[in-house]
């Protein structure tokens, strides 16, 4: 699902897996205030490879959060630097609409 209003997130996210992904286990994804991941929120659990897509809950608060961080991991560690998307939420107003109801 998605979610619509303004100042909380909600929806899937995908992303395209590393060209060289031969190590790579599973996925990780935060919520952040900053690309670097400082004071990060995982969100879910890990997302095992092969699977390029995880959701963010309805009604999930998006203060203080700016960014959608998702790190990779290997069977030693959790990638250090995350490949990071700035989040836009945004809110619009339908004017003027029209519904003919033809039952």
């Amino acid at each position: 699902g998605q979610d619509l209003d303004l100042g909380d997130l909600g929806g899937n996210v995908y992303w395209d897996p590393a060209p060289d992904s031969s190590l790579v286990m599973g996925y990780l994804m935060y919520l952040s205030p900053d690309e670097a991941g400082t004071a990060r929120s995982q969100v879910g659990g890990e997302v095992p490879f092969g699977k390029n897509n995880a959701s963010i809950p309805a009604e999930t608060p998006r203060a203080p959060h700016e960014n959608i961080l998702l790190y990779s991991r290997s069977s030693l560690a959790e990638q250090t630097t995350p490949a990071a998307l700035a989040i836009e939420d945004v809110n619009t107003l339908v004017t003027n609409f029209t519904f003919i109801d033809q039952d």
